[in-house]
């Protein structure tokens, strides 16, 4: 999902030929990461446990 909206965020720069897009992308990856993927995981590994860690060890976060 987040692979996804930093593709959409690539495709609007090149689609409307603005820089600020470009700019937004490292920023967006960044706070997703710290904001929301490392909350969820901890929230995952509480719920799941030793499946969560197994699975995770398998996947890359962003797929």
């Amino acid at each position: 999902m987040y692979l996804g909206l930093v593709l959409i965020l690539f495709g609007l720069g090149v689609f409307t030929g603005t820089f600020i897009p470009f700019v937004v992308i490292p920023i967006f990856a960044v706070l997703m990461n710290v904001m929301f993927i490392k909350v969820e995981e901890r929230m995952l590994e509480e719920k799941f446990g030793e499946a969560w860690l197994r699975y995770r060890s398998k996947v890359r976060r962003w797929i």
